[in-house]
């Protein structure tokens, strides 16, 4: 075998291995895990969130919480649909809903934190005061209330 035939097939390996790496180290920050993007988003510590700051203010941290992990599954309009994640195919329940919206903060908070019907669990990620302001902002975004 000649030398320049080596020094292509390096060459091409080579290419290959940084190619996928590519892909691999790129498909890694695009969220695969929901939780992860809410460290980011709320400067969670697992430390109690700050005390409450101007309503709107605590809204616009739930929105970027939303946008960075909710919207995933539930759309940036709140409508969800059908999602696919890691494989598997499930629906995502609709904000906008009439039973959704006439469903208690309590029982939304709940499902955040715990999870269910395909959703993970946020109470590792969320504190209450967070959760709170999400339900807060799907009821003003999403239900007009």
């Amino acid at each position: 075998m000649c030398l320049t035939a080596v020094f292509m097939r390096i060459f091409k390996l080579s290419a290959l291995a940084i190619g996928a790496a590519l892909f691999i180290f790129g498909c890694a920050g695009t969220g695969s895990n929901p939780n992860t993007a809410v460290d980011k988003v709320a400067g969670n510590t697992n430390t109690p969130a700050a005390s409450p700051q101007a309503p709107a203010n605590d809204l616009a941290q739930a929105g970027k919480i939303y946008k960075e992990v909710c919207a995933r599954c539930h759309k940036d309009n709140g409508e969800g649909g059908e999602v696919n994640i890691e494989g598997k195919t499930f629906k995502a329940p609709n904000f906008k809903r009439p039973s959704m919206i006439k469903d208690p903060d309590s029982e939304l908070i709940e499902h955040i934190r715990d999870g269910g019907d395909d959703m993970p669990a946020f109470k590792d990620r969320l504190t209450a005061t967070q959760m709170k302001e999400l339900v807060q902002y799907i009821r003003k975004e999403f239900q007009g209330q």
